[in-house]
């Protein structure tokens, strides 16, 4: 009985959760359970991790990153009534493509 009943917890922890698809075991211990499975499936988080960090150093012809600096005048998106397109002025850069702006009327 305790070996079916630990069999079962083991396995439910080491299945991805049906709504979230997440592990239980990573949810609750912060990594996941070794199964045979898991041996299969390759951890693809470091692999990705360098492709994102290559392309973010080395650009294709196709994809050119473009670089703002403080107080430099844009234009900004608008997704709401008035015109497409408003002037701003960069404020700082808060990621490797994100901005933080200040529109003309303050927003």
């Amino acid at each position: 009985m305790d070996t079916r009943l630990a069999s079962f917890l083991f396995l439910n922890r080491a299945t991805p959760h049906a709504v979230i698809g997440e592990f239980l075991a990573k949810m609750l211990m912060g990594c996941r359970l070794r199964t045979r499975l898991g041996f299969l499936l390759p951890d693809i988080g470091p692999k990705v991790c360098r492709r994102q960090d290559f392309q973010g150093r080395c650009p294709t012809r196709n994809h050119l990153l473009r670089r703002f600096t403080p107080d430099e005048v844009d234009n900004a998106r608008n997704f709401v009534e008035g015109p497409c397109w408003l002037p701003d002025v960069v404020v700082h850069q808060t990621s490797l493509v994100s901005y933080q702006v200040c529109i003309g009327d303050q927003r």
